[in-house]
């Protein structure tokens, strides 16, 4: 019978770690994140312009067949892509790390709409197939 309570001690003991484990994963990737990511929100957003808190212009649009809404984004104002969004969120890299596709005007953007006039997640800007760490963003429509 003690044999039984040791198995069960150790079987509960490993489920613990397991857990802890777990946590602890989760927090480095809310600290690497920054705490801001991109997560379903299936909010519809504006279409037009918004204030971009980092380097970069973005905006909203509707597709012409599909009726999809896009994000016009470029990081320096010369070449835009075009992104969707997907229940209210989105994600983009433009650029490779380590590769052969290493353009001066490279990034990862991803984020969700909050609410119809607000964007936020992160963007991190890279050159030289090298990203640097991510920086948390804020999208508001017409300001």
């Amino acid at each position: 019978m003690s044999g039984e309570i040791v198995v069960s001690a150790v079987v509960v003991t490993k489920r613990r770690l397991v857990m802890k484990a777990r946590v602890v994963c989760l927090l480095l990737l809310a600290v690497l994140f920054g705490g801001c990511y991109s997560t379903p929100t299936f909010v519809e957003p504006e279409i037009g312009w918004y204030h971009f808190s980092q380097a970069g212009h973005f905006r909203v649009f509707e597709g012409d067949y599909l009726k999809i809404k896009f994000i016009s984004f470029s990081r320096d104002g010369y070449r835009y892509d075009a992104i969707p969004v997907v229940a209210g969120a989105f994600f983009r890299q433009w650029g490779q790390r380590g590769g052969t596709h290493c353009p001066t005007d490279a990034y990862i953007l991803s984020g969700h709409f909050t609410s119809p006039t607000t964007a936020e997640g992160y963007i991190r800007y890279g050159s030289n197939c090298m990203f640097g760490l991510p920086h948390c963003f804020t999208a508001e429509f017409g300001k």
